[in-house]
């Protein structure tokens, strides 16, 4: 590997981290002003809405330690 595709793919690297960094700070809307939901003793958060049309709103809840890319409830 030559000096310039080392440089590629740090600069591939760099650019790949900073878009993943950026991704995990977006801000949830809460469009039906629920808060956080408690089922069967455990609390979920909001971690994603969306609004696609005027009369609907979609949201999903999850457990405080779980994740959208790896959840388990």
């Amino acid at each position: 590997m030559n000096n310039s595709q080392g440089m590629s793919v740090i600069l591939l690297g760099l650019f790949l981290t900073t878009i993943s960094c950026v991704q995990n700070k977006v801000t949830v809307t809460d469009h039906l002003n629920v808060g956080s939901i408690s089922f069967d003793n455990v609390k979920y958060d909001l971690s994603w809405s969306s609004h696609p049309a005027d009369n609907y709103y979609k949201q999903e809840y999850l457990p405080g330690k779980d994740s959208i890319e790896k959840f388990k409830k």
